[in-house]
């Protein structure tokens, strides 16, 4: 399963709120909401994650067996 823990792990240790961070990408916030419940998502979202606070792919998912 891929799991988006990084990014919001990431987002609070910034202290960075959901309505910040899809200020800041772009990424709607209630994408960035449902990205808490469900890890369905984009490349296109993943790379606007990415690019709007200049990390890489590892502060935003990680795979964790099931």
């Amino acid at each position: 399963m891929i799991s988006t823990k990084p990014f919001f792990k990431y987002l609070r240790g910034k202290q960075i709120s959901d309505k910040k961070a899809a200020d800041i990408t772009g990424v709607s916030y209630a994408t960035i909401l449902k990205m808490h419940k469900e890890n369905t998502f984009n490349t296109t979202i993943l790379d606007k994650l990415c690019k709007g606070f200049g990390i890489g792919i590892e502060n935003v998912i990680r795979y964790e067996p099931d």
